[in-house]
């Protein structure tokens, strides 16, 4: 009897101690998604604070292209109002779609093409954009080892009873 108590304690304290390594395990792939998260919403930001001033730098060019910037600001938005990271890659997508068909005026209004300040504004958002696909690289790097773990054993028997699992890949066009 007293062996047998011995045994169903030993095999209790070392399924916790094994259910701590695991939430803990699972923690820290959370951690790691909602970290590089923040790395893609600073590098969104960074896009954001530039878009006004590039519409600045082509609106004296192009001034009768109102709804070009209408969409410019309306997309950035709905971007910036994004509840999920779905929503988000959604709204990103349309967001890069307006601000190509800016760039595509450029074609059209030879003096906003020759513009230093547009040539320099077009830069940056290029370098921004750079850094944001390094940025979802790692975050979808991230996701998929947390799914990968969450899917596997012994993961998928702990993480959603532990209220864990599987986070969105972000996706741009």
């Amino acid at each position: 009897m007293n062996l047998t108590l011995l045994i169903i304690g030993v095999l209790l304290v070392v399924g916790l101690v094994l259910m701590m390594v695991q939430y803990t395990k699972l923690t820290r792939f959370k951690n790691k998604v909602e970290e590089s998260w923040k790395g893609i919403e600073a590098q969104l930001k960074r896009r954001y604070d530039l878009l006004p001033d590039l519409i600045e730098t082509v609106k004296p060019h192009a001034k009768h292209e109102k709804t070009v910037f209408e969409k410019i600001v309306s997309t950035q938005n709905q971007a910036i109002s994004a509840g999920n990271v779905m929503d988000q890659a959604f709204a990103e997508n349309n967001l890069s779609q307006s601000i190509k068909s800016l760039f595509a005026l450029s074609e059209d209004y030879p003096k906003l093409k020759a513009s230093e300040d547009f040539r320099k504004v077009q830069q940056e958002l290029s370098d921004i954009e750079d850094d944001i696909q390094l940025a979802q690289r790692h975050y979808n790097t991230v996701v998929q080892e947390n799914n990968t773990y969450v899917e596997k054993v012994p993961g998928i028997l702990i993480a959603g009873p532990l209220g864990f699992g599987r986070f969105d890949f972000f996706e741009l066009g």
